[in-house]
């Protein structure tokens, strides 16, 4: 029985990406996402905050099961069949004509200046409750912490599976 061909495309659900997402050889990374979150939520909030160790324990678990979480949402994200499909029809398009330096530099520029607000949007809550002395540092950098290994675990194994690909 064949997928029918509304279930080939990119970010539809189908029996083929399940199954390509839960046999995934991607998920090795994810007990290192997990004790790296553990690890450093534990260590911050237990000698940094001076929690006490249970406390400091049941937060790193939690921690780490969204580390886990974060890194399947990237391994679904590596493991669509469909990509094949548009990397075919990448490899088909003609070359862009070259840029400009000035035009290229101006583009890094911008994309500095976006990824620069987006940190600002995303660390927003951190930095509001160190400002207003809500929040310890070590909560603070806690909560920093957590963020960019959710993001990491997130890009990391699409990254992976673009470097084994090509």
């Amino acid at each position: 029985m064949t997928a029918s061909p509304k279930n080939n495309r990119s970010g539809c659900y189908s029996r083929a990406h399940v199954a390509l997402f839960l046999r995934s050889r991607l998920w090795l990374g994810a007990p290192v996402a997990a004790l790296l979150a553990f690890v450093a939520t534990f260590l911050l909030r237990c000698l940094g905050d001076g929690k006490p160790v249970g406390d400091s324990l049941r937060v790193g678990a939690i921690f780490a099961a969204v580390a886990v979480f974060t890194w399947g949402l990237g391994v679904w994200a590596a493991t669509d069949p469909s990509e094949e499909a548009e990397e075919t029809a990448r490899e088909e398009t003609p070359p862009a004509p070259p840029v400009s330096r000035l035009r290229l530099l101006g583009r890094r520029v911008l994309f500095v200046a976006l990824l620069l607000g987006a940190l600002a949007l995303v660390f927003a809550s951190q930095i509001e409750g160190l400002v207003t002395g809500e929040v310890s540092l070590a909560k603070f950098f806690a909560g920093i912490a957590l963020k960019f290994i959710c993001i990491g675990s997130t890009l990391i194994p699409v990254w992976i599976a673009q470097r084994t690909r090509s």
